[in-house]
């Protein structure tokens, strides 16, 4: 169904300049059988915001933008567990702690795709397979990589459940920004709404388990095959992978750019916006995502297997059941409609 634009691009004194794109991400994500049927709109990922405010209060030392900087796990566990905070101010690391009665959460962490592919990739997983286009969530890298972002929640406390996130009925920012939250793990478009808020905004790389990790992400601009107009088709595609379109939603801190140039020091300069990108953040985009970043492909009847896989994270979620029982069947179950769509 789409246009097969290798050829355009290959022709093209700008888009196809060698190392005009993040390499090797950009063709990984926009070729099948070697020949090019789209082009990435940008890079997003998921990072570390966090209220600086909190953590100058608790005297703790704020997260590194570095990866080579970042706190482990078990660090990252504790430091939630000081900044969780209970009615009476006992922090959860207090024997005295009164997990019924929290009004500070250390961290939040999503249990989505992306945000939660991040943490398997952390741990030496995956989601799927590339090279065989199955489910792998049932391998021991992945299940406890699972278990661990939801033992914030069912096991240390330092995270608010769904049900706790709806009974406030704030968002994630509204946290950051009155003080309920000191944590969050969100996507980087999320810096559009979130250097708004009144509290001193922080961002960082992501802890990690193993290895630094955070998945890439976004839409890819493509063209059909059926147009009439091939050459007017290419020319819009080309126009929404320029430095002048791409620049537009990197200012607003919606975007991450997939473009070389402007992830270079002077590239940096056309976007960088004072009183939306916190200091440090060049060093997010450049040593985090440029060198740890692996994209989470999506093979054809991916999201069928939504149906299998959802309730086995909510199983998971309720402490119904650990991530290495709950995903077993259900990947089982899933890769038999990834099989049956993939012929």
């Amino acid at each position: 169904m789409l246009l097969d634009i290798t050829n355009n691009i290959k022709a093209d004194p700008l888009i196809g300049k060698p190392g005009y794109f993040l390499e090797p991400q950009e063709e990984s994500r926009c070729t099948y059988k070697g020949s090019w049927y789209g082009i990435g709109s940008c890079w997003v990922a998921p990072h570390l915001y966090y209220n600086a405010d909190i953590f100058k209060k608790a005297n703790i030392e704020v997260p590194s933008s570095d990866p080579e900087k970042v706190w482990g796990w078990d660090q990252f566990v504790e430091i939630a567990k000081q900044l969780t905070i209970d009615g009476n101010g006992k922090n959860a690391a207090d024997k005295a702690f009164d997990a019924n009665n929290i009004v500070q959460w250390g961290v939040s962490w999503p249990t989505w795709s992306l945000p939660m592919h991040t943490a398997i990739l952390s741990n030496g997983g995956d989601w799927i397979d590339p090279t065989s286009g199955q489910l792998v969530l049932d391998k021991p890298e992945a299940t406890d990589a699972i278990q661990a972002v939801f033992d914030l929640m069912l096991k240390h406390k330092v995270m608010p459940s769904d049900d706790v996130v709806k009974q406030l009925g704030i968002s994630t920012a509204q946290m950051l920004e009155g003080g309920k939250l000191a944590m969050a793990v969100d996507g980087s478009w999320a810096l559009s709404w979130m250097h708004k808020i009144k509290a001193t905004l922080g961002t960082a790389s992501l802890p990690k388990m193993k290895t630094p990790a955070t998945t890439l992400q976004a839409h890819l601009h493509s063209a059909l095959k059926a147009t009439k107009n091939p050459d007017a088709a290419w020319q819009w595609v080309r126009f929404l992978s320029t430095p002048y379109y791409q620049t537009q939603f990197c200012k607003i801190g919606l975007w991450l750019p997939s473009q070389t140039a402007l992830m270079s020091a002077e590239g940096q300069k056309q976007w960088i916006t004072k009183g939306v990108h916190p200091e440090g953040y060049d060093v997010i985009l450049n040593q985090f995502v440029g060198k740890y970043g692996k994209v989470l492909y999506m093979p054809p009847g991916y999201p069928k297997t939504d149906k299998e896989l959802n309730p086995a994270f909510d199983r998971v979620r309720i402490g119904e059941a650990t991530a290495a029982d709950a995903m077993k069947p259900a990947v089982e179950a899933a890769n038999k409609i990834l099989a049956e769509e993939g012929k």
